[in-house]
C-alpha cells in the first residue's frame, strides 16, 4: 500500500500549522502526532481509538507533530466517498475554533473569514495534489 501523504501548511501570520490527510493510515497518524488532552487543554497525549473512529467521515484533531514539535490542527478526511463541500466547511470551522481558542483570537468577523477561507483553500489544494498522486 502506498502511504497517504500528510500535507502541512503554514498560515504565516499565526504560529500554528494545518495538516490535511485523505484516506489516512491511522497507525501512521498515531506515530506522527500526539493529540491535545482536552481534559486540561495544556498537555498532549498519544492518539487513541477514541480520538479517531474509522467509520467517521472526517475529523479534526488539535495535535503536536512529534518530530518537529509544531502544533496546530490535523484534518482527516476518512470516507472519501462522502467527501463534499459541507464536510470541508464543517471540519474547517472546528479547526478555526481550535485556532481561536489556542491563540485567543476573535471567534467571528474578518479574522474568522480570512482563516477559514485560507484553510478551505488548503484542503482543496491538498485534495488536488492527492488525486494527482
Amino acid at each position: 500500500m502506498i502511504p497517504k501523504k500528510v500535507f502541512v501548511y503554514d498560515p504565516m501570520v499565526f504560529p500554528l500549522k494545518l495538516w490535511v490527510c485523505f484516506r489516512p493510515d491511522i497507525s501512521r497518524i498515531k506515530r506522527m502526532f500526539d493529540v491535545l488532552d482536552e481534559d486540561n487543554y495544556v498537555d498532549y497525549k498519544p492518539i487513541t481509538e477514541d480520538d479517531i473512529k474509522p467509520y467517521w467521515g472526517a475529523c479534526r484533531l488539535t495535535v503536536r507533530h512529534k518530530a518537529s514539535m509544531e502544533t496546530g490542527c490535523l484534518l482527516l478526511f476518512i470516507a472519501m466517498n462522502e467527501f463534499n463541500e459541507g464536510m470541508v466547511v464543517h471540519e474547517v470551522n472546528h479547526a478555526y475554533d481550535e485556532f481561536a481558542e489556542i491563540l485567543k483570537i476573535p471567534i467571528d468577523g474578518e479574522t474568522r473569514s480570512y482563516l477559514t477561507e485560507w484553510m478551505t483553500n488548503r484542503v482543496y489544494e491538498a485534495y488536488r495534489k492527492e488525486e494527482r498522486g
